[in-house]
């Protein structure tokens, strides 16, 4: 680690950060929390647990462990960390449809891209948007709606959908899906464990980047 403008750089592997960053820090409306980890680690607990499905999902898709978590001071603004394998640098940008929404996830999805995305190139370049649906919706959300919306231009590198899906054990293993509707339609499979940060990707037709 070395010091930056007051702030640390940190790469970390995906299961350390999540043992040394967010284990012991979870607790009912995590995902919705906006503070700051800490002075050195200034993302929310939600935008570190991102970055590490978003690093499982890289070590899957290149058949390596090589790819890690990281937050650099230095970045520019929105700095939201990245995920690294020491050769490639992908930063991130997190949005949350929370809880407490007041439209149906289908829409708060669509409208949540819509904003972000108008703010262009400059906003979105070299950026992978990682959106959390974090509510629950009244039907099926279609999968395809949100890639309808982008149709074949964004201002990000890749635009992903995350979510719970189901516990495989209560409490202890939980199951994300990752649908990726930028730059082609696709979806992964990622099984957490919540006692070792262990992430197991179960099921992937997500090209590899």
């Amino acid at each position: 680690m070395t010091m930056n403008k007051g702030r640390q750089n940190l790469i970390l592997d995906p299961g350390r950060a999540w043992c040394e960053f967010i284990r012991d820090r979870v607790k009912p409306g995590w995902m919705e929390d906006s503070g700051e980890i800490s002075a050195d680690l200034p993302l929310s607990k939600r935008e570190l647990f991102g970055l590490i499905l978003l690093a499982a999902l890289r070590n899957h898709q290149n058949e390596t462990d090589d790819w890690c978590v990281g937050y650099d001071p230095a970045d520019p603004e929105p700095n939201d960390g990245f995920v690294s394998d020491g050769a490639t640098k992908q930063q991130a940008e997190h949005k949350l449809v929370p809880q407490m929404a007041k439209k149906d996830p289908l829409d708060e999805i669509l409208s949540t891209y819509s904003r972000f995305a108008d703010k262009g190139d400059g906003y979105g370049g070299g950026r992978t948007l990682i959106v959390y649906g974090n509510k629950s919706s009244v039907g099926m959300i279609p999968v395809s709606n949100l890639r309808n919306r982008i149709r074949d231009e964004s201002p990000f590198e890749e635009v992903l959908l995350m979510h719970l899906a189901a516990w495989r054990e209560p409490g202890k293993v939980a199951v994300f899906h990752v649908t990726q509707h930028y730059p082609s339609l696709g979806l992964a499979e990622i099984e957490f464990d919540l006692t070792t940060g262990a992430a197991n990707v179960s099921t992937c037709n997500i090209p590899a980047r």
